[in-house]
């Protein structure tokens, strides 16, 4: 079962659909059997890691919905580059699987909104562009600075 973070429901980065707007995520939720008299805390430990898995998606749905176009942006490069959404090499270079105006209705703005939030990241030096589908993240840490905004 996964739950989590807004994001576009997109099978593989390779073929995208059109985008929902509903929650999926990362949180991978796995049922197996452990014998906890053997292993004191461990049925604690295992709770407290998925509350935190759960407070990180929640806050994850937060930064992307209806903020900011510049934050929400960022955070959304971000997580698609977290989601294998990058090229094979390992660089931090996005390869869109969505097209401007799906990226604008998932983050609630008009596509004129995502443009200009695209040339600001590229104006501070954070991303290069090549064309609407590829992102060269220049400066990562700049990003994720922008996004929690």
């Amino acid at each position: 079962m996964r739950t989590g973070a807004w994001m576009p429901v997109v099978p593989s980065c390779g073929h995208a659909d059109r985008i929902h707007h509903e929650a999926t995520c990362d949180t991978v939720v796995r049922s197996r059997h452990v014998d906890t008299g053997t292993e004191p805390g461990l049925a604690s430990r295992l709770l407290a890691s998925t509350d935190r898995r759960i407070a990180r998606d929640g806050a994850r749905i937060v930064r992307l919905a209806g903020g900011r176009p510049v934050p929400s942006l960022s955070a959304m490069i971000l997580d698609l580059l977290d989601r294998g959404c990058g090229d094979d090499a390992g660089a931090d270079v996005l390869r869109m699987p969505i097209s401007r105006a799906e990226v604008a209705s998932y983050l609630g703005f008009e596509p004129e909104t995502v443009s200009r939030a695209f040339a600001a990241l590229k104006r501070s030096g954070t991303i290069l562009r090549h064309g609407w589908a590829t992102v060269d993240v220049v400066d990562r840490a700049r990003l994720h600075a922008l996004s929690e905004v």
